[in-house]
């Protein structure tokens, strides 16, 4: 069930990304349909979560909750040291998040589309990195990549 619901707000993201680049608009009825599509699969999964450590539930498991919100404790904390290796600034994180500032703000671009097109294409690759080094950090413990995984997403 869980991998379903995943495998479904990625196929929701895409579609989003795609809308995003045709229309050029997050303004588009289809491209805020596959936005709420996906969201509703994140908050499901993140529901699934909260049921673990619910004792009503017949998923309770306390072992199993601690375990993801140390886990997300752990890889918030390195992606915010990663950030500041890198020249970024960390602004902020919670449970499921981090917000990183890129580029100061005196930093001057030709146009605005120069602007986005060039954060995004240094988010994605911070992602990317940050994707690796936590790839590697789960062989290291052994785990078995097709059963485990961190996926982080940039957002802009």
């Amino acid at each position: 069930m869980f991998v379903s619901t995943l495998e479904r707000r990625k196929k929701y993201t895409t579609l989003q990304d795609e809308r995003l680049q045709v229309t050029g608009t997050t303004q588009d009825d289809l491209y805020l349909l596959y936005y709420r599509l996906a969201y509703s699969f994140k908050r499901l999964g993140l529901s699934f979560y909260g049921d673990m450590g619910n004792p009503r539930s017949r998923y309770y498991d306390t072992e199993l909750a601690e375990a993801i919100t140390l886990s997300g404790q752990f890889f918030i904390t390195e992606t915010a040291r990663y950030a500041q290796e890198c020249g970024f600034i960390p602004l902020y994180g919670d449970t499921d998040s981090i917000f990183i500032q890129i580029a100061q703000n005196d930093t001057k671009w030709e146009s605005e589309e120069k602007r986005i097109e060039e954060l995004n294409r240094i988010g994605n690759e911070f992602v990317e990195h940050c994707q690796e080094r936590y790839l590697e950090h789960l062989k290291s413990f052994g785990c078995r990549l097709e059963w485990n995984s961190v996926l982080l997403e940039f957002e802009r």
